[in-house]
This record gives C-alpha cells, sequence and structure tokens, in this order.
C-alpha cells in the first residue's frame, strides 16, 4: 500500500508529471495534463476497489 501511495505521489508531481505538462495533444477534450490526474485518479480508484474486494469480499456475513 506505501508503494501504491509512492508510486502515485510522483506522478502527480514534478519528477513523473513532467512528462505530461503541456496543453497539446487534447484527448477527451481535455489538455493533456487534466487527462494525466485523471487517468491516474481513474486506475487509482481501480486498483483500491481490487484491493479493498481482495481483502473484505470474501468474508462471509
Amino acid at each position: 500500500m506505501a508503494t501504491l501511495t509512492v508510486v502515485l505521489l510522483l506522478l502527480f508531481t514534478f519528477p513523473l508529471y513532467g512528462i505530461a505538462n503541456s496543453a497539446e495533444p487534447i484527448l477527451l477534450g481535455m489538455p493533456f495534463s487534466m487527462f494525466w490526474i485523471v487517468l491516474w485518479t481513474a486506475v487509482e480508484f481501480v486498483i483500491l476497489l481490487a484491493l479493498y474486494w481482495g481483502e473484505f469480499g470474501r468474508r462471509s456475513r
């Protein structure tokens, strides 16, 4: 979990955000830098959902 946090922090800050720091190209109507943030936020949601299901999804009620 800590590794996921560090990787996502790097994707949203200077070292790796510099890759996406541009207004062109336009993807899905958004500048590339905004698309980068939306993409990784969605990826983070899916990963956290999978981790939650993996840990709590198999419990019997």
